[in-house]
């Protein structure tokens, strides 16, 4: 693991998707989608970390079955055929972050309506998992007083619009502070967007309160929608696929968990509606972007026909 993060490191390889995409294409060479004739001799049996190593390489320098593998999971499965692709979860383009939302709805959301795919690193909803005990992550008189209902707190709940919308906000304003958002109170500790706000006084002597604070988050998660829609993005690009969202859990203790598609859809709109976006569409409605002060951003995309 050591060598494989160096050796990543030192190609410019982003090591989380490295390693997602290794899993991926072990699983494809166990279940015979792939062999060795096509991987150049490189057995890629799960676990084989010299294979692993060896694979990095190639895949840096974009050497034979290195050059399939190169521009991730989901570009290799569209060369390797439909059944590749059924192994591959992902949505817009991104392969999930090693983060099963078939037991945690709320971050599936979250995953779905990401700006950029299924990155767990724009929104997530971690205190839907119980803690030690089984005990709630959050008291439940406090995830009603902050997401307006304890549904946050159930994984097989699909309530969880108002938590997603929170969450995403809370990580977008610790990427424009710069700070990291695993410290923020996205969980059940942490910095409150009160403490940003102060922090932010303090370094800068701007005053933005706990609301401009949120409000910002929203302008800038409403601009990027804008911006996707523009681009062509429609909400068949906000569903997610794969594995992990076709069939059920396998062990454990949500054995035989699974995604609801039409729960999930339903979900979905409710979220479009808490971001003040068209709940067909999922296009930022005029009303919004002009609350937003993004009335030009409301006036262009009405002159590409989008509003």
């Amino acid at each position: 693991m050591f060598k494989l993060n160096n050796l990543a490191n030192a190609y410019g390889l982003d090591i989380l998707d490295f390693g997602l995409l290794m899993a991926t294409t072990m699983e494809w060479y166990e279940h015979g989608i792939i062999n060795d004739a096509q991987t150049d001799g490189i057995p890629l049996n799960w676990g084989n970390h010299q294979s692993m190593v060896a694979m990095l390489e190639n895949i840096a320098f974009r050497r034979g079955f290195g050059n399939v593998l190169a521009d991730g999971a989901v570009k290799a499965a569209e060369q390797l055929g439909p059944e590749a692709q059924k192994y591959v979860s992902s949505c817009k383009g991104m392969i999930f972050g090693g983060v099963d939302p078939r037991v945690i709805r709320g971050s599936a959301l979250c995953y779905a309506t990401a700006s950029r795919g299924a990155d767990h690193l724009r929104g997530g909803i971690l205190i839907e998992l119980p803690g030690p005990g089984g005990q709630p992550a959050l008291p439940p008189q406090e995830a009603l007083e902050k997401y307006g209902t304890t549904d946050v707190l159930d994984p097989a709940s699909y309530n969880k619009s108002s938590g997603a919308v929170f969450n995403q906000d809370m990580y977008t304003i610790a990427d424009c502070l710069e700070i990291c958002k695993f410290i923020t109170a996205h969980n059940s500790f942490g910095i409150t967007t009160d403490d940003m706000a102060a922090m932010l006084h303090a370094v800068t002597d701007m005053d933005l309160d706990r609301e401009k604070m949120l409000r910002t988050a929203q302008r800038v998660f409403t601009l990027e929608r804008a911006y996707l829609v523009r681009e062509g993005i429609t909400p068949s690009d906000d569903e997610l696929k794969g594995k992990w969202v076709t069939g059920p859990v396998k062990g454990g203790r949500y054995d035989g968990s699974n995604m609801d598609p039409e729960k999930l859809q339903i979900m979905l709109k409710d979220y479009y509606r808490a971001r003040g976006w068209d709940a067909s569409s999922g296009i930022p409605t005029r009303q919004t972007l002009y609350l937003l002060d993004l009335g030009d951003i409301g006036d262009d995309l009405q002159q590409r026909g989008f509003t």
